[in-house]
């Protein structure tokens, strides 16, 4: 035992060591030697009574709250970022590893955590994550032999590259464009996104006819191309 980290009281000087602890005893604030004072007759029988007080009773100086190993404030966040667990879960893995931590100090580690910042999502993984639900609708103009600008309108499904609907007007207008619309995605066939340019005539279509589709429900939405 190293004297010098908590205090023992020793008596009798020959004969056979024995060291005098007790769970109850040890944890109140006198200490050993007074808790064991009756057995201190054994001294005089020839026995070394060895009395340690445990870290923080008696007059042994406390310690204070051990420090959390290396390895396992590492493991913490790290649990906590990779696998989304919370305290209760890490506490049961750090166990299972051999790690001897209370669930209390998980709880405090990840309290001290910084926030994780999630990087926004681009626009590229927007598309890919959900390229099978969206489509795109624009406005193409087709100069004729006779000088004429006819305008081919179309809707791109961004899954499979290819045309679900066209129509060809010479004055596109919005209520032209819903009608196309509604030809295009009949009422169980609505996609979750159109993708479309910021003009009037597209946003204005896009919006009643998205507006007024019962099927579409929550999850369908107009998003503005930049």
């Amino acid at each position: 035992m190293d004297q010098s980290a908590i205090h023992i009281t020793r008596w009798g000087h020959a004969g056979p060591r024995v060291i005098l602890v007790h769970g109850g005893a040890q944890g109140s604030e006198v200490g050993g030697e007074r808790n064991f004072s009756a057995q201190r007759a054994l001294a005089d029988r020839r026995w070394q009574l060895v009395v340690p007080d445990r870290p923080g009773h008696g007059r042994s100086p406390d310690p204070g709250r051990p420090r959390i190993a290396a390895e396992v404030q590492e493991l913490i966040p790290r649990f906590a970022a990779e696998n989304a667990w919370g305290a209760r879960k890490i506490h049961t893995e750090l166990e299972k590893l051999g790690f001897t931590v209370g669930l209390a100090t998980v709880s405090r580690s990840l309290a001290k955590r910084p926030p994780v910042r999630q990087k926004p999502q681009s626009w590229r993984t927007f598309l890919r994550n959900h390229r099978d639900g969206i489509v795109a609708m624009d406005f193409s103009a087709v100069s004729t032999v006779h000088f004429r600008v006819p305008y081919v309108w179309f809707v791109l499904a961004h899954g499979r590259r290819h045309v679900m609907h066209f129509n060809v007007t010479a004055n596109p207008a919005a209520q032209w464009v819903v009608q196309q619309l509604r030809e295009a995605f009949p009422e169980a066939s609505v996609p979750a996104y159109l993708v479309h340019d910021r003009d009037s005539i597209s946003s204005k279509s896009a919006d009643e006819h998205w507006g007024h589709t019962e099927s579409a429900g929550d999850e369908a939405g107009c998003t503005t191309d930049k």
